[in-house]
């Protein structure tokens, strides 16, 4: 899979430099540019599948405080909702 990328990469590369190589543009320069295109192109999986990881992971995170803060909130009403039901039995 990478080995197929890298040679894509390679052939547009090339491709590029064919169709450049008309032009009064420094062969230097569109060395460095096809370079850091093919850099940036061949980054671009990894950097996906970081962004995705710290993402699930915030996400996971938010929902597990979420957890917790409904639990305190449920726990700060469990006394108030005892002492309700006391009051309607002893009412009886």
């Amino acid at each position: 899979m990478v080995l197929k990328k890298s040679r894509l990469i390679n052939s547009r590369i090339q491709e590029g430099k064919k169709k450049m190589s008309d032009s009064n543009v420094n062969t230097k320069i569109t060395d460095t540019v096809s370079q850091t295109n093919a850099v940036v192109l061949g980054e671009a999986p990894a950097q996906a599948m970081g962004t995705l990881y710290q993402v699930a992971s915030h996400a996971n995170g938010m929902a597990m405080q979420n957890a917790v803060a409904n639990q305190h909130n449920l726990n700060q009403l469990n006394s108030s909702i005892v002492a309700q039901a006391i009051a309607i039995i002893n009412s009886k």
